[in-house]
């Protein structure tokens, strides 16, 4: 913490600095125009804004110890970010400026992420993701290849027609069809988790229909796309799955 504080200090100097010119109390006083309500006044601004600037400088310094904390590309470039914010004496305003250029969610999904790991290695109980993999199926047998990096679909293709199963209990969340996905359905498999099923040929189950782990949800004839997302992004099914 020690990098921290001396980033704080430097910090606080430059806002006091920004504050407090050269001449900025020597030339009010000196014409002997101030009296003492608009002294008062001065002074109550001036005490609310070192009090704005301390507090957004504190919400900064946790973010980055957040950021240091937690590594992914975002919080790595958000790391960054923030310190080139301490280092050249932003204001609060330069800062919200910056930080709406941030992907938040994507920040909270991975801070999730690593608090649910954390609570594992604490002795506070199983994480999420030990709990899916010890109790998550495939949903058809066959070989799960990346179909998209980014969003993380996995495709199998299949020679016939063949009966899709759901991962594990939930409730239908939505069926519908698109270009990427064709004809699909979503189950919110709980916890967070959300499974989804893509190039279905036939659907067996309804919109908010309990369904259980292992149950068929429909058909699949040609290639079959699966997504498994969690805080609605999606994951490595690797890491919430066992895939032997």
């Amino acid at each position: 913490m020690g990098s921290y504080n001396s980033e704080y200090e430097s910090y606080y100097a430059k806002i006091m600095g920004k504050k407090r010119g050269p001449d900025s109390y020597r030339r009010d006083y000196s014409v002997g125009n101030v009296t003492g309500t608009q002294s008062k006044n001065v002074g109550d601004i001036i005490i609310k804004r070192v009090i704005q600037e301390l507090a957004g400088t504190f919400i900064l310094f946790m973010l980055i110890f957040m950021f240091k904390m937690i590594k992914t590309p975002e919080t790595i470039t958000a790391y960054a970010m923030a310190k080139d914010i301490v280092n050249k004496g932003y204001s609060v305003e330069d800062t919200i400026n910056y930080a709406k250029t941030m992907d938040l969610s994507s920040i909270k999904s991975s801070a999730e992420v690593y608090v649910d790991d954390i609570k594992e290695k604490l002795g506070a109980g199983d994480s999420i993701k030990k709990r899916s993999k010890e109790n998550f199926i495939k949903p058809l047998l066959g070989e799960y290849k990346v179909y998209d990096e980014k969003q993380k679909i996995y495709s199998v293709s299949v020679s016939e027609a063949t009966d899709v199963n759901s991962v594990y209990d939930g409730k239908v969340k939505k069926i519908g069809e698109d270009e990427t996905l064709g004809k699909y359905m979503i189950i919110d498999n709980g916890s967070g988790i959300e499974t989804v099923y893509g190039g279905l040929s036939e659907l067996v189950l309804k919109e908010d229909q309990d369904v259980a782990k292992g149950e068929m949800i429909g058909k699949v004839s040609s290639s079959f796309l699966f997504q498994l997302k969690y805080m609605g992004e999606g994951r490595n099914i690797e890491d919430y799955m066992n895939m032997d």
